[in-house]
């Protein structure tokens, strides 16, 4: 470990809140994000990391539905690129739909 990865730990151990140190210490968060979070108050630092928790669960959401549809599509033997487009595009309308509604 570097003297600035070093630097940067305890930084993170000194001023984060508790939220930003658990979240570190499960790996839902790289140092370097909670360095940069750290630099907000402790209200904005809880905000901002449940937006960056969100956003990375809504990504596994998306790709675990994208990865669902390629195994229909490989199950089926189906060779029709335009099927899979289209439901690529549908599963991904379901997220957008979800978010506009406020479900996600």
């Amino acid at each position: 470990m570097s003297l600035g990865q070093k630097k940067r730990l305890r930084r993170v151990e000194l001023r984060a809140c508790e939220e930003v140190k658990a979240a570190l210490a499960r790996g839902d968060i790289t140092p370097r994000c909670a360095d940069i979070l750290l630099y907000l108050p402790a209200g904005e630092q809880k905000r901002e990391l449940e937006r960056i928790l969100t956003g990375k669960a809504n990504t596994v959401s998306r790709c675990r539905r994208v990865v669902e549809i390629l195994r229909k599509h490989l199950a089926t033997g189906s060779k029709d690129l335009l099927r899979l487009q289209a439901d690529l595009h549908e599963g991904s309308e379901i997220d957008t739909r979800k978010k506009v509604a406020g479900f996600v």
